[in-house]
């Protein structure tokens, strides 16, 4: 789901205003390597649906010292001022969307859709929050969504969570 509601927020995005969103795994959708979005996803208790929290920086944008990543937020890519109340419906009508294609074409369309957005593929990457730190190349998701890492010893390791920066910044 992490995945579907990652390109309704694109599309959302991208049908009002004119710039060139990218997912960074495994849940944040960047303008120009600034975080524009975030997606969480958790089960409520009973196992039975899923809660998505989608969080759009519109017209403001927080500063995290100490964090590798900048952000930023749609008014200041575009100058116009995007309101909740106007995208929240789009949005909705997105996911919904993006969860028909999902049932109707299978993940793997999905995976495919959202992996021709991603960032750092093929690229170099090393973890910067897991005990044993990961350095790899990312060859993309499994089916699962998990991060293919292939490291220097030629293995290849399916990754859950993390955070993940090209080797070379």
């Amino acid at each position: 789901m992490s995945f579907v509601a990652a390109l309704a927020v694109k599309s959302v995005i991208n049908n009002n205003i004119n710039c060139n969103v990218k997912f960074k795994w495994p849940n944040d959708l960047m303008i120009d390597l600034k975080k524009v979005s975030g997606i969480l996803l958790e089960p409520t208790d009973d196992k039975k649906a899923i809660i998505i929290g989608i969080g759009i920086n519109l017209i403001s944008n927080p500063e995290i010292k100490g964090n590798f990543w900048k952000s930023t937020n749609l008014y200041d890519v575009s100058g116009l001022k995007l309101l909740p109340e106007n995208l929240s419906l789009e949005l909705l009508e997105q996911i919904i969307n993006f969860v028909n294609i999902w049932y109707e074409k299978g993940f793997e369309f999905i995976k495919a859709l959202w992996l021709k957005n991603v960032l750092f593929l093929k690229q170099e990457l090393h973890s910067t929050d897991l005990k044993n730190r990961v350095i790899g190349n990312f060859l993309g998701i499994d089916d699962l969504g998990q991060m293919i890492i292939k490291d220097k010893t030629n293995n290849s390791l399916n990754i859950s969570s993390g955070t993940f920066i090209p080797i070379n910044q």
